[in-house]
């Protein structure tokens, strides 16, 4: 097996960990949420990421066992297509942007009031490591909620256009991203990646509740 595949089984395997958990956090609401408007709306968007996930997931696995077609193929375009062909479709489609714009919105938001001290017991860093781990996941955050934002815009294009075909995923926003300029590019991949890095600290520092 090539290093490649090797690479591509790992990445399948922590992506659909993370959708695991995603999927058992709406389920047994750890964090006690209830059932509230808020609260369901919190728990829905976890499974929500944990199916998009396990999607991916299972793309990175069609890679390694040598599918090449899973490298061309759009989910989004995929699912936008099949929701059209249902009763209400395009209304789905519209709230489907809706949903993934409007969390992209609360990314940001997220990035700006950096309210990281109720997921995260940060106590044990001090500066200037507290301060690096802060602002990298900041900017992580931020960068990824631009990214949700551009998926929602592409949804709801192509609901207004009754076209699958406008829709698209994290490749499509990249590629948009990446056809305005290198740089703005180079910027979102780096925040990216500090968005994996705030995931790291989530899986050292996160705050569960046990009662």
């Amino acid at each position: 097996m090539t290093f490649g595949r090797v690479v591509l089984l790992v990445v399948a395997t922590g992506l659909m960990g993370y959708a695991v958990w995603r999927v058992v956090e709406a389920v047994v609401d750890p964090h006690h949420r209830g059932i509230g408007p808020k609260g369901v709306a919190l728990r829905a968007g976890s499974a929500g990421r944990g199916v998009l996930h396990a999607g991916l997931a299972i793309t990175a696995l069609r890679l390694a066992s040598g599918d090449r077609s899973a490298s061309n193929s759009d989910q989004a375009r995929e699912w936008t297509a099949v929701a059209f062909g249902l009763p209400g479709g395009e209304l789905l489609v519209w709230i489907a942007a809706a949903s993934i714009a409007g969390y992209g919105v609360h990314q940001l938001y997220r990035s700006y009031a950096a309210k990281l001290g109720s997921q995260l017991d940060l106590s044990q860093l001090r500066d200037p490591a507290l301060g690096w781990v802060v602002g990298v996941s900041r900017f992580g955050i931020a960068v990824r909620g631009v990214v949700f934002c551009l998926i929602g815009f592409f949804l709801a294009r192509a609901a207004a256009q009754h076209d699958a075909g406008q829709a698209g995923g994290v490749r499509k926003s990249l590629g948009t991203l990446a056809d305005i300029g290198r740089w703005l590019f180079g910027i979102v991949a780096l925040g990216l990646m500090a968005y994996g890095v705030y995931q790291l600290a989530n899986a050292r520092y996160r705050r569960i509740r046990v009662s």
